[in-house]
């Protein structure tokens, strides 16, 4: 067998795996309410989704879905490489990575489904209760390294922050700090469980999350605040008037709470699953939100149910 023979069986070799890596997870028999699917969802907004993909499949029962999570920007790598259908993200796309779509030539459907929250966390022993976006810019930055600066006792404040590439993290880079950077002696965590296993060796710390971690601590009619409790965001509303606003379901979808963000999904066209269960987030899925205690996107006046294929 020649040289070039055997080249030649080697690039049609790996042109069938580039095929078969972009369609992995497709079959023939897929609808938009059956098949396999994996889900990909930013690590921040994880505890958001898991009760939509629960509901899904009680009412789809030939629908397999799983889940994994990672950090934004990889969840988007992930879906430019082809290797997943579906992604939820705590932000919208980047130029660059819109380009990156570009050239790779994959189209996309695009749209925001649930409003989430930056969740201020603190110590449950410590007196602080509520911050200005000031104060918070000041402590991010390291302006402010001490809980004597904001009404506290006086406590080094430890600042935990999540990784790069996080959307959490971009957001109050874009939003607050703007052209400032984080405190050089904040501490990044590479996920929520990692940062809440440092929270109890600090007194003094400060973190944040999304409201599904946050959540336990924000129950209206018994509190969890055994690890942390939640600030207030101190908010002018007028000249003559000044509230402090907390993470609450109603104050995050009415954008009442000064730090929110959209969550979006993303998925190639023309896949069948992929549409069935983005159908599903922007109809019935909702109503899941809501009645979870998360923000949904949109108001839902009443659940439809679609027909299967």
């Amino acid at each position: 067998m020649s040289l070039s023979h055997v080249a030649r069986i080697m690039l049609a070799a790996l042109s069938a795996v580039v095929i078969l890596t972009g369609c992995a997870y497709t079959s023939d028999d897929e609808t938009t309410t059956k098949g396999s699917l994996q889900v990909t969802i930013d690590q921040s907004v994880a505890p958001m989704i898991d009760p939509q993909l629960k509901e899904f499949m009680r009412i789809w029962q030939d629908a397999k879905i799983t889940n994994e999570t990672m950090l934004t920007r990889k969840a988007i790598e992930k879906l430019i490489n082809r290797e997943t259908r579906f992604v939820i993200v705590a932000r919208d796309f980047k130029p660059e990575e819109t380009e990156a779509l570009k050239k790779v030539e994959l189209e996309l459907e695009k749209k925001p489904i649930a409003v989430d929250a930056v969740c201020f966390l603190v110590h449950p022993e410590n007196p602080v209760k509520a911050l200005t976006p000031a104060q918070l810019r000041d402590i991010l930055s390291g302006k402010i390294t001490d809980w004597s600066s904001v009404g506290g006792k006086k406590q080094p404040i430890q600042l935990f922050i999540t990784s790069l590439n996080d959307g959490q993290r971009e957001y109050l880079q874009d939003s607050l700090l703007r052209a400032e950077s984080f405190a050089k002696s904040a501490y990044p965590c590479t996920s929520f469980a990692q940062m809440k296993s440092f929270m109890p060796k600090s007194q003094g710390f400060l973190g944040y999350a999304g409201t599904g971690y946050a959540r336990p601590a924000l129950d209206i009619r018994q509190p969890d605040t055994t690890a942390f409790k939640v600030l207030s965001i101190i908010v002018a509303r007028d000249s003559s008037r000044v509230e402090s606003v907390e993470p609450h379901q109603e104050q995050v979808y009415l954008g009442e709470y000064p730090l929110t963000y959209r969550i979006y999904f993303a998925y190639p066209l023309r896949q069948k699953l992929p549409l069935g269960f983005a159908s599903f987030l922007a109809r019935e899925g909702q109503g899941v939100f809501q009645k979870n205690g998360f923000a949904p996107y949109k108001q839902p006046v009443r659940i439809v149910n679609f027909r299967e294929d």
